[in-house]
């Protein structure tokens, strides 16, 4: 006959082996998490230098409100999905979000269709937040700089205009 075996301490029935693995899994969390926080400040600052003083171009109206609040949504499936809050019901749940001047905000909208910003604090990042952010700022970038190309030709095609327009005035002089 086998012969039963003995739960007699914290060991014997795992609870120091989980203790451990629980207290690991804290300090991983929160290194990975302060880590995040290192990568998404500087990818908001390399972003704000990048612009140069500028805003952002291309990105969506997320109010859906006669007064447009643009920005991307980070935490999201995609980043134009529209600020939620029905008509006559306070204040939406707030959304992080990147502004037009390059900005991690938070962003919330009323039931007016007013929406209120706010600086994000380093304590309300999470660890999955630099991964978010990073897909929202290829996705925003992608449309910036289609939208600077888009308007650059039509000012190259401007100056065109304007240079035969001078030409032709210098050719009409007596």
């Amino acid at each position: 006959m086998e012969e039963r075996r003995r739960y007699e301490t914290t060991a014997s029935l795992g609870i120091d082996a989980a203790t451990e693995a629980i207290d690991e899994l804290a300090a991983i969390k929160s290194r990975a998490r302060e880590a995040s926080v290192r990568a998404i400040r500087g990818m908001m600052r390399a972003l704000r230098d990048g612009l140069r003083g500028s805003t952002l171009r291309g990105v969506p109206n997320l109010a859906l409100s006669t007064t447009p609040y643009r920005a991307v949504r980070v935490r999201c499936k995609a980043i134009d999905v529209p600020l939620d809050c029905a008509l006559g019901t306070g204040w939406g749940e707030k959304a992080l979000c990147i502004n037009l001047a390059g900005e991690l905000v938070f962003a919330r909208r009323n039931g007016r269709g007013d929406v209120q910003e706010w600086a994000v604090l380093d304590e309300e990042l999470l660890a999955e937040d630099a991964e978010d952010v990073a897909e929202a700022l290829v996705a925003m970038l992608k449309a910036h700089v289609a939208t600077a190309e888009r308007a650059s030709e039509k000012f190259v095609d401007l100056q065109r205009l304007a240079e035969r327009i001078v030409t032709a005035l210098e050719e009409d002089e007596p």
